[in-house]
């Protein structure tokens, strides 16, 4: 009968086959904890990232529409107010589109919702803005529309994005 420790063959291949056993076992092992990584970011992904890539886009929705307000602005023509409107109508759908999917699924704590609650009192508080804005440039000009973004959109603008950024900042931490 042959005895694997008698012979150099049978140790080294008695020690190359152990060793592959360990390293396939590392492997394994290496494998379930990389599966276990990738759930838990996807965890930490669906309860935190997720919020704050909405409230992202909102934001990009906002900047869309304040772009679409300035470069109206800087026109000085009162005939580029009349396609406005439908441009406002536009980025306030994606805006909501985009609220609705934040708003309350993803929230975390009731100090977010609070806040939350907050940009829903400004939000709602500006889209009277925009129309008046619109109708001050369609039915007094340029000039005149040009001051109301200054008195009263403009701040109103700042004030949204601000406590937007607030927040983001809950989903974060």
């Amino acid at each position: 009968m042959f005895k694997v420790t008698n012979s150099i063959k049978g140790k080294l291949g008695l020690g190359f086959g152990l060793i592959l056993a360990l390293v396939c076992g590392m492997g394994a092992y290496a494998y379930i904890s990389l599966d276990r990584s990738i759930a838990t970011t996807d965890r930490i992904y669906e309860k935190n990232l997720s919020g704050l890539n909405e409230i992202a886009k909102v934001d990009a929705n906002l900047n869309t529409m304040q772009a679409d307000l300035l470069r109206v602005l800087n026109t000085r023509n009162d005939a580029s107010f009349f396609g406005l409107g439908d441009r406002i109508s536009e980025a306030r759908s994606g805006v909501e589109e985009r609220w609705a999917r934040y708003y309350p699924a993803l929230l975390t704590t009731p100090a977010e919702k609070a806040e939350a609650e907050k940009v829903i009192a400004q939000y709602e508080a500006l889209i009277p803005q925009l129309e008046e804005f619109v109708e001050v440039g369609q039915n007094d000009g340029a000039v005149e529309a040009n001051d109301f973004y200054a008195a009263y959109v403009d701040p109103s603008f700042n004030a949204l994005r601000s406590s937007l950024s607030a927040l983001a900042d809950y989903q974060v931490t």
